[in-house]
């Protein structure tokens, strides 16, 4: 991989030496440097952020990195699977109703874990301000996202792409 160099990977592609999967370890290394360069700025020395606050960023972002990488992972080995080639243009066409439908159901669910919170206990303050809480809906949200995509994935019915004709 070429962290730096510009060049280097315009020779790779006008020489055709650039592959799908090194394709996917690009994918992954700027959505971690963008998450990285994210968490970074959350955890710059605040007085407002106790060190359970910080703890809590710390824990999100590993759970977040863990998803990431074994999300694209598991998605890029499946559409392999039904063809070669082509995973980046599903994957990102892929993630935006993906996110869309992924947030809805977050947002469907903390607001029935609010209420059902509510009637059972009569306060859900102390549980939707609960680091645990919190970290549950992030990782729930991850994998949500990533099934989404990769349930999308198994239904392709792709052919080879020598056989795909491309409309002038």
């Amino acid at each position: 991989m070429h962290f730096f160099s510009t060049n280097k990977l315009i020779d790779k592609f006008n020489n055709n030496q650039h592959s799908q999967s090194e394709s996917v370890k690009y994918l992954v290394a700027l959505m971690l440097l963008i998450s990285i360069a994210q968490y970074a700025i959350s955890l710059c020395p605040s007085p407002e952020l106790s060190s359970d606050d910080k703890l809590y960023l710390l824990v999100e972002f590993l759970i977040v990195m863990f998803c990431t990488v074994f999300g694209v992972y598991l998605c890029y080995k499946k559409s392999e699977q039904v063809a070669s080639g082509g995973f980046l243009e599903r994957f990102i066409c892929l993630a935006l109703p993906a996110s869309v439908q992924a947030f809805i159901l977050i947002i469907i669910l903390i607001l029935l874990s609010t209420v059902a919170l509510t009637v059972m206990i009569g306060d859900d303050s102390y549980f939707m301000e609960s680091h645990l809480f919190l970290l549950a809906f992030v990782l729930i949200y991850e994998i949500i996202f990533y099934r989404i995509i990769y349930n999308a994935i198994c239904k392709l019915s792709l052919k080879p792409l020598e056989e795909v004709s491309i409309p002038k």
